[in-house]
């Protein structure tokens, strides 16, 4: 993200905020986005709008701009381009291992490549510091039970089971909660406006 671009866009323009919001999980039409924006934020829409004069805009005029900002949202530089990975069509058998090797030579962590290449569906490697090594492997019952043969002279710090017939449901779930932008973001000069510590509390409480 440009870091130059993103306060000089919202600057010029505070409707992007409540645009985004609105259309980032829903993908609504101009108009649906206007009435929920005119909903939300009722009299005090006005100040998401620069322009010399202050007459009010009409409902056209809002859905316009909103028509132009959604047109133009890749080229403001302000969301990121979201990677989609596939599961296995498999992954309702099978679960995720996630171990952290600390790993005293190279030639270690060959070995424990080649065993998890071949006794596992997916393999993933990730280099970390001060010689540890993360590998996810998918695997199933028999498969796990012939990788853990193979590894147990190698140094195991951390590793973590992931049950995916017991987890399905977070992992494919489509819940979102959108931006209160109403309530946390001034477009007068274009701000955020919380309680930190009850954010964080809020956030601490999630199951």
């Amino acid at each position: 993200m440009n870091e130059n671009k993103f306060p000089h866009v919202i600057k010029n323009n505070p409707l992007i905020i409540p645009v985004v919001a609105e259309h980032m999980y829903q993908h609504r039409s101009a108009i649906q986005i206007w009435k929920a924006i005119k909903s939300k934020l009722g009299s005090n829409v006005s100040d998401y709008i620069r322009h010399k004069r202050k007459e009010k805009l009409s409902d056209w005029s809002y859905i316009k701009r909103i028509q132009e900002i959604i047109k133009n949202l890749r080229n403001y530089g302000l969301l990121n381009q979201m990677r989609l990975v596939y599961f296995p069509f498999e992954v309702c058998n099978n679960f995720w291992v996630w171990i952290i090797f600390k790993l005293k030579h190279k030639y270690d962590l060959l070995e424990i490549a080649k065993s998890a290449l071949t006794n596992s569906i997916s393999t993933k490697v990730f280099l970390m510091d001060n010689g540890r090594t993360l590998f996810t492997m998918l695997v199933n019952g028999n498969s796990m039970q012939n990788l853990f043969e193979t590894l147990t002279s190698f140094r195991v710090e951390r590793m973590f089971l992931f049950d995916y017939p017991k987890s399905i449901n977070l992992v494919t779930t489509t819940r979102y909660t959108l931006l209160d932008y109403a309530e946390i973001f001034n477009p007068k000069d274009c701000s955020w406006r919380f309680n930190k510590d009850s954010l964080i509390s809020y956030i601490e409480n999630l199951h």
